[in-house]
């Protein structure tokens, strides 16, 4: 059987490839798939808004992308500034 051979599915799991008769077509999958999407895109929320900002800044997920955020931005402006600098006392 399947389920011998296959890692995944342990022995009497209800759903090996012989026990499940849901087939789906290729074209169901990509029309969930797009269903899924169109969903996704209009509920995304934007970017600009304060609010959206301050409930990801709450999560400790979003608390970590945040300070990386800062970071790397300190990073470049350090690098931008010393820049300008470096060029200006050479030019002067």
């Amino acid at each position: 059987t399947a389920s011998a051979s296959n890692p995944f599915f342990a022995p009497g799991d209800k759903n090996t490839p012989e026990k499940n008769s849901n087939k789906t077509t290729m074209a169901d999958t990509r029309s969930n798939a797009l269903t899924i999407l169109q969903t996704g895109l209009r509920r995304k929320r934007s970017p600009l808004h304060l609010q959206n900002w301050i409930a990801c800044v709450l999560t400790l997920d979003g608390r970590d992308k945040f300070t990386k955020l800062l970071q790397y931005l300190s990073r470049f402006l350090s690098w931008y500034f010393h820049g300008l600098a470096t060029s200006s006392s050479s030019s002067a």
